[in-house]
């Protein structure tokens, strides 16, 4: 983790992680702060511009967001433009309607990310966020069946132990492109977060060069303009608290990948944890 508590404040931050790992409850947590200001999933948000648009978390349809309204209409207009150039487009709109506060793109994904940092010129820092190999597990296999997939291949899509080495093999590019890639970055876990929220969210705002904010513990409220994401978003019991999802407690294939595949379990409990230690978090659902 490259931090400091003396740093210039960024004009982006991206959230770079794997689907399934909480990048949509950061983003809201990160939006609750009077100075910071969430943009969801931009990259697929402006590819998917000619398609119907979900409403926006400000409360407009999204065509009518003060932010997204008219990028959108733009690259409607012109769908040839580049990625590039809607990207900084949306940059410049969000600076005219919330001044300079920091924006967050959570993307996600490492092909989007090295687009976006050559398309800012690495005039962005990154937050790495890394959920728990179990869980992530456990949330892969209760994935919905994907459309016109056998029984194979669907057996294939909930494994266990495929999605725990798609895991570690798609988190270690991250991790390397990152130490090789010159941007500034915080890495932390989606466990750390459920489980320390004042902590974390307190590094990520010294990370970010803004005052943390209490209201980021309980973001029912949310400077985001998100139109695409995990549902949560629109859901205000799940916003009104950080939740932990601990369902790979009570699964024994998942406890039992950890012998199976101890070197992805090594890494999992060095990357992680690394801000609070693996001993925060117990089988039994208790805080250390």
């Amino acid at each position: 983790m490259n931090n400091g508590t003396h740093r210039a404040r960024p004009g982006l931050i991206f959230i770079a992680s794997l689907g399934r790992s909480g990048s949509t409850l950061l983003d809201l947590l990160l939006g609750a702060n009077p100075e910071m200001v969430g943009l969801g999933e931009v990259w697929k948000t402006l590819r998917l511009a000619g398609e119907d648009q979900h409403a926006c978390t400000c409360g407009a349809p999204g065509l009518e967001c003060p932010v997204w309204g008219a990028i959108l209409e733009g690259r409607r207009r012109t769908p040839d433009q580049s990625m590039g150039e809607s990207y900084r487009a949306l940059v410049a709109r969000a600076r005219e309607v919330h001044g300079d506060a920091v924006l967050v793109d959570s993307s996600k994904d490492l092909p989007v990310l090295a687009e976006v940092a050559g398309v800012m010129d690495k005039k962005l820092q990154v937050l790495f966020l890394l959920k728990d190999v179990r869980a992530y597990a456990a949330s892969a296999a209760d994935a919905d069946r994907q459309p016109g997939a056998t029984l194979v291949k669907d057996a294939l899509h909930r494994s266990s132990f495929l999605r725990a080495l798609q895991w570690y093999q798609r988190n270690r590019a991250f991790a390397e492109y990152l130490q090789g890639s010159g941007l500034s970055f915080m890495q932390l876990g989606y466990e750390e977060l459920c489980f320390r929220p004042e902590l974390i969210l307190g590094k990520i705002c010294d990370f970010a060069a803004v005052p943390f904010d209490a209201v980021m513990l309980s973001p029912t409220t949310s400077n985001s303009h998100i139109l695409r994401g995990n549902p949560m978003r629109w859901s205000p019991g799940r916003r009104k608290a950080i939740v932990y999802d601990n369902r790979w407690f009570y699964r024994p294939k998942i406890q039992m990948l950890a012998a199976a595949l101890p070197f992805v379990f090594s890494w999992n409990t060095h990357n992680v944890y690394r801000n609070i230690g693996p001993s925060a978090l117990r089988p039994d659902g208790e805080r250390a």
